[in-house]
C-alpha cells in the first residue's frame, strides 16, 4: 500500500508482534495493558478515523514501508524544505511552492525478514489543510500573486503556528525577498482558513511550519 502522508510514530515500541496477544481482530499488550490496533491493510482515511475516536493514545501495527518513525521531541516542531512543488506561471515568471515536512523524521528501515516487517508503537497525525495537499498548492498558487515590475527571484521564508484549534497565527517572514512580496505572503498565510489540528498523545497540539515559497524568472 501507499506510503502514509499525515500518520507517524512518536516513538517505536519495543516490543514485537509475538509478544502481543490476539484480541478481537487487534493485539493485546501484557506490559502496557492495553489494546493495540491493527492497521495493517487499512487506508490513511480509516486509521485516522479510528484515531479520532479514541479518547487515549493509540498503539497500532502498521507495515514498515508505509509508516515514518519520529523520536520524542518538545512540542513545538520545525519544518524544513523539502521536493519543489510547481504552484502556476505568470508571465515569464513562476512561483514554486517547496514541500514542507517534518526535519527531524527518521525514515524506517527496510525489514530483513517477514518477522520485523511490522511497526508497534503509539500514532500520531500531522496538521493537515483542508482538503490535504492539493487544496494546500490551490490556496496558495489562487492568492500568492507576482507580477508587474518585480524583477526578483528568490525563497521567501515565511514561519507560522498551526494552533490546537486549526488556526494559523504567529506569521512572520524569517528571510525575504523584498517588502512587497514579503507582505503578500504574510497576508495570504494570515487569511488561511483553520487547518484540521496534529494529533498526539489522543490530543490536538500545535505546530510549528516554516514554509519556503520560490519566485524565480525565466
Amino acid at each position: 500500500m501507499e506510503p502514509l502522508q499525515n500518520i507517524k510514530l512518536s516513538f517505536k515500541c519495543p516490543k514485537q508482534l509475538n509478544e502481543l496477544r490476539p484480541c478481537d481482530g487487534d493485539w493485546y499488550c501484557d506490559g502496557c495493558q492495553k489494546i493495540v490496533h491493527d492497521f495493517r491493510g487499512m487506508s490513511e482515511t480509516q486509521i485516522i478515523d479510528v484515531i479520532n475516536t479514541n479518547a487515549h493514545p493509540t498503539c497500532g501495527i502498521l507495515e514498515a514501508g508505509r509508516i515514518q518513525v519520529s523520536p520524542r521531541q518538545n512540542k513545538w516542531r520545525y519544518w524544513v524544505s523539502a521536493a519543489v512543488v510547481f504552484l502556476g506561471l505568470t508571465a515569464c515568471k513562476q512561483i514554486e511552492l517547496e514541500k514542507p515536512w517534518q526535519g527531524d523524521t527518521i525514515k524506517a528501515a527496510q525489514p530483513k525478514d517477514t518477522a520485523q516487517d511490522v511497526f508497534v508503537g503509539a500514532i500520531e497525525i500531522n496538521p493537515e489543510f483542508p482538503g490535504g495537499e492539493k487544496a494546500w498548492k490551490d490556496f496558495l498558487a489562487k492568492n500568492i500573486k507576482w507580477g508587474g515590475n518585480e524583477d526578483v527571484q528568490g525563497r521567501v521564508y515565511a514561519q507560522f503556528m498551526v494552533q490546537a484549534d486549526g488556526s494559523i497565527t504567529d506569521v512572520k517572514i524569517v528571510r525575504g525577498l523584498t517588502r512587497k512580496i514579503d507582505s503578500m505572503v504574510v497576508g495570504v498565510l494570515k487569511h488561511s482558513p483553520k487547518w484540521k489540528p496534529g494529533i498526539q498523545n489522543g490530543k490536538p497540539y500545535r505546530v510549528q511550519y516554516t514554509l519556503p515559497i520560490k519566485f524565480s524568472l525565466e
